[in-house]
């Protein structure tokens, strides 16, 4: 019998490549009739292909969905408050796997007007994937809330 994680891995050499597929015939659609046929709050290419930093170093902070992120907006002002000067270059990246946690997270960056935090969706879980936003971001540590 096979093991779960054999399963996993199987099902991400098919997904992968068909869902990198849909992202692309979506932006395709997107800029040459301005319809898309994914829904924008997917963020399927952002997952895929995550935007890379400004090239300061980052702290990524990652909670699942909208509960997890409230608790992540708690610890994140915590962390702002409380971190040493010399820490206070690294740029915060924050990250949730769900729309309405994105969203939360938005309006209280906005309310804050913090320039040093930035919001993602988090990659999909693929190691590739995830190795991808860690270099493209210069991660030097991950908190999962």
């Amino acid at each position: 019998m096979p093991n779960i994680f054999t399963a996993y891995n199987f099902l991400w050499v098919i997904l992968l490549p068909l869902l990198k597929m849909l992202s692309f015939c979506d932006s395709f659609f997107l800029k040459l009739f301005g319809l898309g046929f994914i829904p924008s709050d997917w963020g399927l290419s952002e997952r895929l292909s995550p935007k890379a930093s400004n090239g300061k170093k980052s702290l990524w902070l990652h909670a699942a969905s909208l509960g997890e992120g409230k608790g992540q907006w708690a610890l994140t002002q915590s962390l702002i408050e409380t971190l040493p000067s010399n820490f206070q270059e690294l740029q915060i990246i924050l990250t949730t796997q769900t729309y309405q946690g994105l969203q939360f997270l938005k309006q209280k960056v906005q309310e804050n007007s913090n320039q040093n935090i930035h919001l993602r969706l988090a990659p999909f879980d693929h190691p590739k994937l995830v190795n991808n936003f860690i270099q493209r971001n210069d991660i030097k540590l991950l908190v999962l809330v």
